[in-house]
C-alpha cells in the first residue's frame, strides 16, 4: 500500500493539478475505508484496490492519467500478490440485505457462490 502511495505520490503532482496533493491521510484514509467490509465474504485484495480507485484515481482528469495509474496498481497488485483483480462494472456496498451483509454488486458477484 505504501509502494502505491509512494509511486502516485510521485508520478502525479500539484504542478500537473492543484488536486493532486497527495498526503499521507490519504493513505490513512484508504486504511480506514477497509473496515467497512465483511472479509469472510468478500475478496481482501480486490477490496484494496476498488479502494484504491476509489482514494486515488477518481481524483485523475485525464484518460492517459488514469490508464498510468490503473498500470501502476496492476504492477504492485501483481509482483506483491499474485492477483489480477477485474473490477470493472463492479462496486461494493455497505447496504445491508435480509440474506447477510453488504458486497460486490454488479459484474460478478463475490462471495454469492
Amino acid at each position: 500500500m505504501v509502494d502505491l502511495y509512494q509511486q502516485i505520490k510521485n508520478k502525479y503532482t500539484v504542478d500537473d493539478h492543484r488536486h493532486y496533493l497527495f498526503t499521507p491521510r490519504d493513505l490513512t484514509s484508504w486504511v480506514k475505508s477497509l473496515l467497512r467490509y465483511d472479509l469472510e465474504s468478500d475478496e481482501l485484495l480486490d477490496c484494496l484496490v476498488y479502494e484504491a480507485e476509489r482514494q486515488f484515481r477518481d481524483r485523475l482528469v485525464d484518460g492517459d492519467a488514469i490508464q498510468k495509474f490503473n498500470s501502476i496498481l496492476a504492477g504492485i497488485v501483481r509482483s506483491n500478490w499474485r492477483h489480477t483483480a477485474d473490477l470493472d462494472g463492479t462496486y461494493f456496498t455497505a447496504l445491508m440485505s435480509d440474506v447477510g451483509g453488504g458486497g460486490a454488486v454488479g459484474g460478478e458477484s463475490k462471495g454469492d457462490d
